[in-house]
């Protein structure tokens, strides 16, 4: 006698194909034994199996009904209570009936048989999570899920669905945990993480207000798209405390991954360039700005930006290589850093870190952020080793944290051997 299955449940989030390769080894093999076993009803049951199975399979649902309550009074074994169940599981399918589903599942679920393999356990337990997410019930859709998990440790997607339910639920702290557990469990598996992954840990982190960095950098270093960079540059930069010289570093990376968006981006960068007298700097991203139609010059505010950074920008360049002289007398590094960040601004960069490196031996500077700059520099003029070695160099309070993210980026770019 052979009885139809038509499951046909997935779950409504991310979930993979569960198969048996998912499964922990016990597992894997007791699926392999329960594969090879196929549920038969006992005598006293069979009659009124077959007799649901042929009206299911002519559409006749209220007999069907009849007869599997028959076969429940009959029930002798955990196949006839499986059996029995696959069949209410059809007939809760064809009439659509929500409550005789999660009846079906969950007797499914009890029934003992050794049918029941992990992979059927799966399925059933993605369809009670899809039918509560179909309902709007996202606390049983959780549970649901959570157990699933249980059951597959090693599947990293089911363990991210986890998280998105727990967000959804409030649990915004084990979401953050789940997030993080989903990437490293996918890369024990040998697979790639999915971007969304890491974007989701970013933000229960933020909602969290957890230390952005750790999840910010993986993210960077997994996916290092301009929209990334730009949302982990700016949610450090929110939540942290940089002065200006810091703040236009932050911008100078942004400029180089190509992350700079809108007027905002643009006006804060050239005004924020022109206050610190970096005019060379402050006209680039104001004609960048305008370039990228981000910029209205006929805007008061803009018009009046540009008449700040025209009015001196003639002399400014001028005056360069005087000052690089003067630099080279004077006791202490600060004219020779502060003339090195003005040719960083007009890109003359192996000038600007040939003053850093006069700064830095001069002393009397701030060696963290001479060194970030001389790294900035030398990343710009193609000299990966000197940067990594600047950047090192800087690694000290904010300006850590500011170089650490200039590694990042030349990671991106060669990765170091």
């Amino acid at each position: 006698m052979k009885f139809v299955s038509k499951i046909a449940l997935g779950a409504a989030l991310a979930l993979s194909t569960v198969g048996a390769s998912t499964l922990p080894a016990s597992a894997a093999n007791a699926q392999e034994q329960a594969e090879a076993y196929q549920a038969k009803p006992s005598r006293k049951a069979a009659k009124p199996l077959s007799a649901a199975n042929e009206a299911l399979q002519a559409n006749d649902f209220a007999t069907a009904q009849a007869e599997l309550a028959k076969a429940d009074a009959a029930a002798e074994s955990a196949d006839d209570r499986f059996i029995t169940n696959q069949l209410r599981l059809n007939l809760a399918i064809a009439t659509d009936d929500d409550a005789l589903l999660n009846e079906a599942i969950n007797n499914l679920l009890n029934s003992g048989s050794q049918a029941l393999t992990p992979e059927k356990q799966a399925q059933f337990i993605s369809a009670l999570g899809s039918k509560a997410l179909e309902n709007g019930d996202d606390a049983a859709a959780l549970q649901h899920f959570q157990r699933l998990a249980e059951l597959q440790p090693n599947n990293p997607s089911v363990i991210y669905n986890v998280g998105v339910l727990q967000l959804q639920n409030g649990q915004a702290q084990q979401s953050y945990d789940s997030f993080g557990r989903a990437i490293e469990v996918a890369e024990a598996n040998g697979e790639t993480a999915e971007e969304a992954w890491y974007r989701q840990r970013l933000a229960a982190a933020l909602q969290n207000e957890y230390d952005l960095l750790e999840p910010g950098f993986a993210l960077i270093q997994a996916y290092p798209t301009p929209q990334n960079w730009r949302d982990v540059l700016l949610s450090y930069r929110d939540t942290t405390e940089l002065s200006d010289d810091q703040n236009l570093d932050v911008f100078r990376l942004l400029h180089d991954v190509d992350a700079l968006q809108g007027e905002g981006d643009y006006f804060e960068y050239a005004s924020t360039a022109e206050r610190r007298r970096l005019l060379g700097e402050a006209k680039a991203a104001y004609d960048a700005g305008i370039s990228a139609g981000a910029l209205d010059a006929g805007k008061p505010y803009v018009s009046e930006l540009k008449g700040l950074i025209d009015q001196n920008y003639a002399t400014d360049q001028q005056e360069l290589d005087s000052l690089a002289a003067e630099a080279a007398s004077e006791p202490n590094g600060k004219l020779a850093a502060n003339t090195a960040t003005a040719y960083l601004g007009y890109g003359d960069n192996q000038k600007a870190a040939d003053l850093y490196r006069t700064a830095l031996e001069k002393g009397g500077v701030d060696a963290a952020d001479v060194n970030t700059r001389l790294g900035i520099a030398l990343t710009r003029a193609g000299d990966t080793a000197g940067a990594r070695a600047a950047f090192e160099a800087a690694k000290s309070g904010q300006n850590g944290t500011l170089a650490d993210f200039w590694l990042a980026y030349l990671d991106a770019q060669s990765p170091a051997g």
